[in-house]
Formats: C-alpha cells, structure tokens, sequence
C-alpha cells in the first residue's frame, strides 16, 4: 500500500512532536534545562498542503492544530492566560477556618481535652 504524500508530512509533524515530549520528559526528570524547540520546516510543509488543497478541511486542520502545538511547545507557556480562581475564592477562608478550627464541637479541640475520669 503506498501512502500520500499529505500522509508522510502529518506522520512527520506527529513524530516531531512526540519526540519532544519524550525529550522533555527526560529533561524534566535529570533536571536538565530544556533545548530550544523550532518546527517550522514541519508546519511550512502542513501549510503548503492545506493551500494546494483549498477544498480539503483535513490540510487546514492539522496545520492549524499543530502549529498551536509547536508553540506551546516552544514557547513552554499556555496559549492564553487562564484565572482559575474566582475573584470571590482569592481571598482564602481563614477566619472562617478558624472559628470552625476552635469551635468546643470541633473534632480537633475534642481530642487536645483531658478526658475526665
């Protein structure tokens, strides 16, 4: 069975990037400050695909999905800053945690008592 042309390029672009998740596996594992990552020969190649075949949404696709891969991965760095916490959940709950902490019904005070005999 031969295979296409497209076909050899995303298997190309997927090796690419499994490679470096591989390398920074292991750089994250020795502690080893990671290489400088460049994919663009890769990603020029999806690109060239997808605009020889303007009808194809495959092309476009993986260009598209890949070149937002290869920066992540170059760059090491979310794609778009993300607030994981609400503004109403920054504030962490301590004199609330506290009260409960020193509550007579809390389980902690209950064990520091002197068992009475």
């Amino acid at each position: 069975m031969e295979r296409s042309h497209a076909e050899a390029v995303i298997r190309w672009n997927a090796q690419t990037v499994a490679a470096r998740l591989r390398v920074l596996a292991d750089d994250m594992l020795y502690h080893r400050f990671p290489k400088r990552f460049q994919m663009d020969k890769q990603i020029e190649a999806l690109e060239k695909i997808a605009r020889q075949h303007p009808d194809n949404p495959v092309g476009h696709f993986c260009a598209w999905h890949f070149s937002r891969i290869a920066r992540v991965l170059h760059t090491q760095r979310p794609l778009y800053a993300r607030d994981l916490m609400a503004d109403k959940e920054r504030r962490l709950p301590l004199l609330p945690a506290l009260k409960n902490y020193l509550s007579l019904k809390s389980p902690a005070l209950r064990q520091c008592r002197p068992a009475s005999a």
